[in-house]
């Protein structure tokens, strides 16, 4: 287990990032723990006004090069989700923690070796922070919001610690090697890719869902498939989202319709293991939790992965559908097979 060190605590032993950007309710103080490698783990603590004890939500961000904010790094969209989200949390009485992932901003030096990365590797981070909040003041309850990959994070940690819920946030419902055969069609039909390259993806594709590693990859895919990613695309692509569902209680799958990466039909999958899952879809959002400024027939005018968002405020619907969650959860019934 890894040792739990506090960096930076809210009540001010060692202040570590300026609370500027935090509301004027709320107190804000950066906080990390051991990451090994004589490294840390960073994230934003967030409390709301008051001395109560009160729900956390620990936001566990998608994959990628997304921050503890919800941008991503480099050109990539800068949509602001998490620290919107955790503002509006905190306007609510709700706090929340939101933190780098392993090998992003802030935890960038906490990777030695990307060949070294699993899925579990993300599940083990997310139970540490886990831990690491449970011990702060004030925390009555932790609530995990996974979006994007970090719902299947999210839902595998849960598994293994005590929590008063689980968030879901634009999660995928099959496995991910299912969504990137999928998407790998899509670009070939659309021209993105040749009839040759496809094949050649395809058939690494199947390589690695068999636990095979692949020496011999073109460098058309290496972005995709490069040798030093491929131990974590062996961890991941067969992880089924709806097993890891079972036995968690209570869950929130949130979801929007116009959603460029995974569908509704995914939420609905996710949604359908128990009654003890609530399904909220939200009405021309998407990926980000963003509204869609577009006709809802026209799907394919939704703000696609990669794509700067600039609108500045989270979608209607996306707090009142936690708060309302955190206050009223479903009842624990399950459905008979």
């Amino acid at each position: 287990m890894q040792k739990l060190i506090a960096v930076a605590l809210a009540a001010g032993v060692l202040n570590l990032a300026p609370a500027a950007l935090a509301p004027a309710f709320a107190q804000e103080a950066m906080v990390g723990v051991d990451g090994g490698h004589d490294s840390f783990l960073y994230g934003s603590l967030l409390k709301p006004e008051g001395t109560d004890a009160v729900p956390f939500v620990l936001i566990v961000p998608a994959s990628g090069t997304v921050d503890r904010n919800g941008n991503s790094g480099g050109s990539g969209p800068k949509p602001d989700t998490y620290k919107l989200l955790a503002e509006a949390l905190a306007a609510k009485g709700i706090g929340s923690l939101r933190t780098d992932r392993r090998g992003v901003a802030g935890s960038a030096a906490a990777v030695d070796d990307e060949a070294n990365l699993k899925l579990d590797t993300y599940v083990e981070d997310t139970q540490t922070w886990a831990k690491f909040l449970a011990l702060q003041p004030r925390v009555k309850c932790i609530l995990l919001l996974g979006h994007g990959e970090g719902a299947l994070v999210a839902a595998l940690a849960a598994q293994k610690i005590k929590t008063c819920g689980v968030i879901e946030a634009a999660g995928a419902g099959r496995p991910a090697g299912d969504l990137l055969a999928n998407q790998l069609k899509a670009a070939k039909d659309g021209g993105q890719l040749s009839d040759q390259t496809y094949e050649q993806a395809i058939r690494i594709l199947t390589e690695l869902r068999a636990g095979h590693p692949v020496n011999d990859v073109p460098l058309a895919l290496a972005s995709l498939f490069r040798p030093s990613l491929q131990p974590y695309l062996m961890s991941w692509l067969d992880r089924d989202p709806v097993a890891a569902q079972q036995n968690l209680y209570p869950v929130l799958v949130i979801q929007g319709d116009h959603d460029a990466q995974v569908s509704v039909d995914d939420a609905r999958r996710l949604a359908n293991v128990s009654r003890a899952i609530r399904l909220v879809v939200l009405p021309n959002v998407d990926h980000a939790l963003k509204t869609v400024p577009v006709p809802k027939t026209d799907v394919t005018a939704a703000t696609p992965a990669g794509a700067p968002d600039a609108t500045s405020t989270l979608a209607p619907g996306v707090v009142s559908a936690i708060t309302d969650f955190i206050a009223k959860p479903p009842v624990q019934v399950q459905i008979r097979r």
